[in-house]
């Protein structure tokens, strides 16, 4: 399970920064914010699923701090 956690978050930050590329090619604040929203809720169920592994919740905060990112970048446009 842990890995499979771990598997599901580094996909999270793969399809979010692909996401966030494909947004700065043609900017669409609304689509980013929606993406953003689904990746934190997924970083959300991964992390749950990883509370007793301090090893992967450092990895859930990658996740965490991609979606602050995500949001904070959205916000200022």
């Amino acid at each position: 399970m842990r890995h499979g956690a771990v598997q599901v978050l580094f996909n999270i930050v793969i399809e979010t920064l692909q996401r966030i590329r494909e947004v700065s090619l043609n900017p669409s604040s609304s689509s980013l914010h929606r993406h953003c929203a689904k990746a934190n809720l997924r970083a959300c169920e991964a992390k749950n699923q990883t509370r007793r592994h301090s090893a992967d919740l450092r990895h859930s905060s990658v996740a965490s701090r991609l979606y602050n990112y995500c949001y904070h970048r959205n916000s200022n446009q």
